[in-house]
């Protein structure tokens, strides 16, 4: 309900029992900022205890990754995923990547970025927050509820104070070589290393369901839990000469933070379909897949390495071509794209898309 200076105001009683009997009939639907729990898909998950894993090409890092799909709470909890491994001696690397791509569309009318000049679908992007800590001071209940690390404090003169002793640092988004566990934000990919585990102590990954994609509150992830530090995976040299993984010439530097979204493909699972077998049989929960069983849309992994893809390479097509492509073919075919719609629903006909709606890039002077 608004009210502008071409209004008249409301006076005494009577004006506010009107005021009242008119804001009771606004609507009050809060599904898009509490959307509903989703039947089959969990709102917290436990995947139980997990070792970390050696790797040393792409293609052992491909088979690795586990894949699940967690849904809304429903309420203001929080939702997510948990689970546990054991201290190793050494630095031990967690790396997540939620559904699916994002970027801003470049509109610049003097410098604009040739790369990002489509606008990008942000309907079918979520969000996870990555944490660690050791497992005896996590607050959260396994399968039940997301918590977080700290210990109540209280001094001498009976004042508590919580006490944050989360173990999951990664570079300062805002400043050059400090640490911070800030969060990489929509649809992008996180880690962190936690340094000189202690063999036999047990630690808890939590990722945090920050937000669901909107095109059907389905959150699909990869997640990766590594031996050694998570430098490794950000040097193009890793893996040098294995296929798959994130794209470019083998070299001793580090890779552009865009094809961070590489180390992980197929994260954008297909709604509906059953748990792994590979998944089930190592003891994980149902809605999860182990490496190359997940079901991930159609022509999803394409476009990630479209996205990851270097100018200087001639590997494939950019993101400039990949949505070209896209619109070409649902033009060709009368089709039309889902967008902020579950494009696996029986009653829908839209198609799913991955770029975003040309009719929606913002010209200048406009919000």
């Amino acid at each position: 309900m608004r009210f502008d200076s071409s209004t008249p105001r409301l006076l005494g009683l009577a004006g506010a029992l009107a005021a009242l009997a008119i804001g009771a009939g606004c609507d009050t639907n809060q599904n898009r900022v509490f959307p509903g729990l989703i039947e089959g898909v969990p709102p917290v998950m436990d995947l139980g205890s997990i070792v970390p894993v050696e790797v040393t090409t792409r293609d052992a890092l491909a088979e690795s990754v586990i894949y699940g799909e967690v849904g809304p709470t429903g309420t203001t909890e929080d939702g997510g995923v948990t689970f546990n491994f054991e201290g190793t001696n050494g630095a031990v690397c967690v790396w997540i990547d939620p559904e699916t791509v994002f970027w801003n569309q470049s509109v610049s009318p003097t410098n604009a970025s040739p790369y990002y000049r489509v606008p990008d679908n942000p309907y079918d992007d979520g969000d996870l927050d990555v944490d660690v800590g050791q497992a005896l001071y996590y607050t959260g209940t396994p399968g039940e509820s997301v918590g977080t690390f700290e210990v109540r404090y209280e001094d001498s003169n009976g004042n508590v104070a919580p006490i944050q002793l989360s173990e999951c640092f990664g570079p300062d988004p805002l400043f050059a070589g400090a640490q911070s566990i800030g969060k990489a934000g929509r649809a992008s990919p996180e880690y962190c290393t936690i340094n000189n585990t202690v063999a036999g102590v047990e630690y808890t990954v939590v990722m945090r369901t920050w937000s669901t994609p909107i095109d059907d509150d389905r959150l699909g992830f990869g997640m990766l839990l590594m031996q050694g530090s998570c430098a490794s995976l950000l040097a193009d040299s890793f893996g040098e000469g294995s296929s798959g993984g994130a794209p470019g010439p083998g070299s001793t530097s580090t890779m552009p933070a865009r094809e961070y979204e590489c180390v992980i493909t197929g994260e954008a699972i297909e709604p509906g379909k059953p748990g792994g077998a590979n998944a089930a049989a190592a003891g994980l929960p149902e809605r999860t897949w182990l490496g190359s069983e997940v079901p991930f849309w159609a022509r999803s992994v394409a476009f990630e390495r479209a996205f990851c893809r270097r100018e200087a390479d001639n590997d494939g097509p950019g993101i400039i071509e990949f949505c070209r492509e896209e619109r070409q073919t649902v033009a060709a075919n009368n089709e039309q794209c889902s967008w902020a719609f579950d494009a696996s629903d029986p009653e829908s006909d839209a198609v799913k898309c991955f770029c975003g709606d040309l009719d929606d890039t913002p010209e200048g002077g406009s919000f």
